[in-house]
């Protein structure tokens, strides 16, 4: 048997490659795996009035205890109150209405008939007693696509005039 230079160089070279297409290989799937545990922790849907109440009353529901959830739907006419420091207000899909308790400030597009989106910790307690509000600790205004500029709004291509005379 010859022991080549070549032969050895040959070896190496594959030898070298095997070992960058592995590290390459577990560096990307380590990287997927890393990717999904992220958004998997970070994904929060919302349900619906309806969707919510029928899945706490299952048997094997996903919703756990002490588990962050989103609600959404539309802010129930007439059904904003301001007690104290505390908003209660109710979203409903239209078959369904849950009562909502909040503590803090509301978006400037919050409103009754509009969208909105509630945050807050399912608790056990709100299943066995769903006359309780649901205690929301963040609310989300959800606002349509079609952007109105304000009416005072100015094009700012055109100068403004600024002539006292003008003003009069």
């Amino acid at each position: 048997m010859k022991n080549t230079d070549s032969n050895i160089d040959t070896n190496t070279n594959k030898y070298n490659k095997l070992i960058a297409l592995s590290v390459t290989i577990i560096a990307i799937c380590t990287s997927a795996i890393l990717i999904y545990i992220a958004l998997k922790n970070n994904s929060i849907y919302y349900y619906s009035p309806s969707d919510f109440q029928r899945e706490i009353n299952k048997q094997d529901s996903k919703i756990k205890n002490n588990t962050l959830i989103r609600l959404g739907g539309l802010v129930a006419k007439n059904s904003l109150i301001k007690k104290n420091n505390s908003i209660f207000f109710s979203l409903s899909d239209g078959k369904t209405r849950i009562d909502i308790k909040y503590n803090g400030v509301l978006p400037d597009l919050f409103k009754e008939n509009a969208g909105a989106i509630v945050e807050g910790i399912y608790n056990q307690n709100y299943k066995q007693n769903p006359n309780q509000p649901f205690p929301a600790t963040k609310v989300l205004a959800k606002h349509d696509e079609n952007y109105k500029p304000p009416a005072n709004y100015h094009d700012n291509t055109q100068p403004i005039s600024v002539d006292k005379k003008q003003q009069q």
